[in-house]
């Protein structure tokens, strides 16, 4: 495969991957406790792992899993000062 096409294949994926734990996962009724959002940040780094082999930014095409961690990872703090 040449070079053109993979990246095309592998950003193409980075994508269905995405949409897929968003919207199976993610925007399921599924209730997270700090556990569960620690492992699933492990979790995702690890996926980022595998797709920074090809690019330095991984996360940049994972945008639906990447903005869900940042509120998922917001304290209970910031959420009032946020709020108020």
């Amino acid at each position: 495969m040449n070079q053109i096409d993979f990246v095309g294949v592998w950003r193409s994926l980075a994508a269905k991957v995405d949409h897929l734990l968003f919207n199976g996962f993610l925007m399921s009724t599924v209730k997270f406790h700090d556990v569960g959002v620690e492992m699933f940040n492990y979790n995702i780094e690890i996926l980022f792992g595998v797709f920074r082999a090809w690019c330095l930014r991984p996360e940049a095409f994972f945008i639906k899993i990447n903005d869900c961690l940042k509120l998922l990872k917001i304290s209970e703090k910031q959420l009032q000062d946020t709020i108020l």
